[in-house]
């Protein structure tokens, strides 16, 4: 008993292996029309194959686009630039912006976070001593003491003008 089933499932795997030679009788009627309008060079040589009723000849572009499509889900999609080892960015179509991270089992999708940035506040603890051109500015040291300097009115930075403006009270309110 053993034998017969062990016989009947090596037939069985090779008739499933056997390809047939011949080619279904519309794939035969079309190959027939596509060589004799190439013999006499019509139009119809440019034209795409369409497929038939089983399906036997396929359209190429519609093979090229379902290829397009396709993306392996573990891998970065095309036009993903590298933004430091492991992470990628991506725009989709309709603008949103992706990251892809690198991780053991594969690709991680996430939508990218805007960073939020606070405003520097402007430092309260600063006195500032006007003195014509330049301004002395002291702040404290964290751990105590002071630290002083001068700075000309035209070389000051953004903070040192915060606090300058706050103290003569020119600040935008």
């Amino acid at each position: 008993m053993r034998s017969i089933l062990i016989l009947l499932t090596v037939a069985a795997l090779g008739v499933a292996g056997q390809e047939t030679k011949t080619p279904p009788p519309a794939a035969k009627a079309a190959a027939k029309a596509a060589v004799q309008a190439q013999m006499k060079g019509s139009a119809a040589t440019k034209a795409p194959a369409k497929a038939d009723a089983k399906g036997a000849t396929k359209a190429p572009a519609k093979q090229v686009a379902k290829a397009a499509t396709s993306i392996d889900p573990n891998s970065v999609p095309p036009g993903a630039k590298e933004i430091e080892p492991g992470l990628y960015r991506v725009v989709d179509a309709s603008g949103k912006p992706w990251l892809y991270t690198r991780t053991p089992f594969g690709f991680m999708k996430s939508p990218e976070a805007k960073e939020f940035v606070q405003p520097e506040a402007v430092p309260t603890d600063w006195t500032v001593v006007d003195g014509g051109d330049s301004v002395t500015f002291t702040r404290p040291y964290p751990f105590g003491g002071t630290k002083t300097w001068t700075v000309k009115k035209a070389q000051m930075n953004e903070v040192e003008e915060a606090v300058w403006k706050k103290s003569q009270g020119l600040e935008k309110k």
